[in-house]
Parts: structure tokens; C-alpha cells; sequence
């Protein structure tokens, strides 16, 4: 994930934090440690309040976590690689967007079912749809992406137009720049 996201800072939180504290070469520990501080480090670079802090210690778990299971996870294909790093980043997205630690901790809950199903409850028909188009229109873009147009349907492309066309709409709806409030 951090090799392909974020890349800038990515960069200057190696070469500015990891680094100078030791990288890698003080040992196993001292890495760990250096990883959790340059982690937590950077979720505060992005905003003073804990949930930045517990965001940055997260991905500091997750680096932990691959460091320790490096090979294992390696080993597995990449489609389940991408499942599972999509999934972990999700998660880690509710510390980022949440105001509070509570509010977190609710948002968690109700991903795990504890508030009923809520969202899933208000699936329109139109939900449903771009749902849909953004599958199809993933698994097309793969296929753009691997120059293999052959495989492209009719029922594709109009998903990906529809896709599209509710995308242009949704344009005109603003919100407001997350880093407003910093």
C-alpha cells in the first residue's frame, strides 16, 4: 500500500523520519519501533487529534504485521493480496475520517453489525447500479489496463457509461475539502 500510495509522503517520512531514527539497520526491534514512530508521526502530520495519532499507529500495526509475516503473505495470489490490503485500508480510513475516538469506536460497531444494517437496509435500486457499474467497470479497466479489448461486452460498456453518466451527476453535489478543517 504505501509504495503506491501517497508516494510524496511516503518518500519524505522515510527519508526524513525512518531513516535518521535508524531504518532497519539497529535490528529487529529498533525497526518495529522505528516503523511505529514514523507511522504515528505521519497520522499526526495530517492533523492534531488522536484519531490521526491511532490512524498512523494502525498502519504502524500493519507494517509490523507484514514485516512479521512477510513470506507467508507474499505467498498468497495477488487478487487475495489486493482483497485483503483494500479491506485493512478501509478500516483504517474510519480513524482518519471520524472527529472523535467514540465516534470511531461507533462507526466500528456498526460495520460489524451492532446498529442492525442500516445502510444496507436504504440499498435503492440506483445504489444497486453503480454498484454494479463499478465492478464490471473494474474488471473492464483491467482489461483496458492489459490492452485485452476482446473481452469488452456490450452489457460492460454500458454499465461502465452508466457508471459514468452517475458520476457526472454526482459532480454537481459539493462537499467540502477534507483539509478545510485543519
Amino acid at each position: 500500500f504505501w509504495t503506491r500510495w501517497h508516494i510524496s509522503l511516503s518518500s519524505w517520512l522515510r527519508d526524513y523520519l525512518y531513516s535518521p531514527l535508524g531504518g532497519n539497520r539497529k535490528g529487529e526491534m529498533r525497526t518495529k519501533v522505528n516503523l511505529m514512530i514514523t507511522m504515528v508521526l505521519g497520522g499526526l502530520w495530517h492533523g492534531a487529534n488522536w484519531t490521526f495519532a491511532m490512524w498512523g499507529l494502525f498502519h504502524g500495526l500493519l507494517l509490523w504485521g507484514y514485516h512479521a509475516t512477510a513470506q507467508g503473505w507474499d505467498a498468497w495470489p495477488a487478487w487475495s493480496r489486493r482483497i485483503a490490503t483494500y479491506l485493512l485500508m478501509t478500516l483504517a480510513w474510519v480513524f482518519f475520517r471520524a472527529p472523535t475516538l467514540t465516534l470511531a469506536g461507533r462507526w466500528f460497531g456498526g460495520l460489524a453489525g451492532m446498529h442492525g444494517l442500516g445502510a444496507l437496509e436504504a440499498i435503492s435500486p440506483h445504489m444497486t447500479l453503480l454498484i454494479l457499474a463499478a465492478v464490471i467497470g473494474s474488471m473492464t479497466m483491467r482489461n483496458i489496463y492489459r490492452r485485452d479489448m476482446s473481452t469488452l461486452s456490450l452489457t460492460q460498456a454500458g454499465f461502465v457509461g452508466a457508471l459514468a453518466g452517475i458520476a457526472l451527476v454526482m459532480m454537481n453535489f459539493s462537499s467540502k475539502f477534507l483539509y478545510f478543517q485543519f
